[in-house]
């Protein structure tokens, strides 16, 4: 699920090139080098936001300019290692555990397993949650039951049925995300639909689908139902209001 998971949060993340630094080189190379130190961008590689080459380097980086969904970020082409909006985590296993235990309570991510962003397990947990650090496009989540599974099934198109109660926290919000349409998981532009939402702290359950009726779709609403015609149905649940 990991891989996918990390997949569909680059593809995400790399989306929205019709940013105002779209089609000027210089400015998208100077934005792509404001993500990390120059002691990685001065010989790491510039790419746009179509993966085309506009400077060569030689040190195992690539750096990506802003788009609408996320800020400039440079990634190490071999090795565990992310800088993001000038933020370094990957690689450093105590950083990656703590956004990780971001998204859930003590009660939770104190015996829960945590993977990093590869699928590694970095702390092996005995309570049903899997939590996992904020990626490219998606906050940190600690997912139990069904969820790692809904993922795997949104990132290959595939037909998923809910035949549990599961939860998944992620009280650390979404992020750097840009959010999604509350009626297609597939939509990346939000001045398309009229129902866009990122939400803060919150909660989303997956339930069988005979316990979703009568039950409001409106994200305007503080428990409401997302991706209601699709198989990735689920309940979210606002706990605080996105900073």
């Amino acid at each position: 699920m990991t891989d996918t998971l990390i997949k569909f949060c680059t593809a995400l993340c790399l989306l929205g090139a019709g940013t105002a630094i779209a089609g000027d080189k210089d400015a998208m190379i100077a934005s792509a080098l404001s993500a990390g130190p120059a002691s990685v961008t001065d010989n790491a590689t510039v790419k746009d936001h179509e993966g085309n080459v506009l400077r060569q380097g030689s040190n195992g980086f690539t750096c990506y300019p802003e788009s609408e969904s996320m800020g400039p970020m440079c990634k190490s082409d071999q090795r565990d290692m992310l800088f993001a909006a000038g933020t370094a985590m990957a690689g450093d296993k105590e950083a990656i555990i703590a956004s990780a235990h971001s998204a859930g309570p003590a009660s939770v991510t104190g015996n829960a397993t945590v993977r990093d962003s590869e699928g590694n397990v970095l702390i092996q947990g005995n309570n049903g949650f899997t939590c996992h650090p904020e990626t490219p496009g998606l906050g940190a989540m600690c997912n139990q039951g069904q969820w790692d599974e809904l993922i795997g099934a949104l990132m290959n198109k595939e037909d998923f049925k809910a035949d549990q109660v599961s939860f998944s926290y992620m009280l650390a919000g979404e992020g750097g995300a840009l959010g999604v349409s509350n009626s297609d998981p597939y939509q990346t532009d939000p001045g398309a639909v009229d129902d866009w939402v990122k939400e803060g702290p919150h909660m989303m359950i997956i339930v069988p689908g005979e316990m979703l009726k009568g039950m409001s779709h409106d994200p305007k609403d503080p428990v409401y139902v997302m991706w209601g015609d699709t198989p990735y149905v689920h309940i979210m649940v606002r706990i605080a209001e996105e900073e």
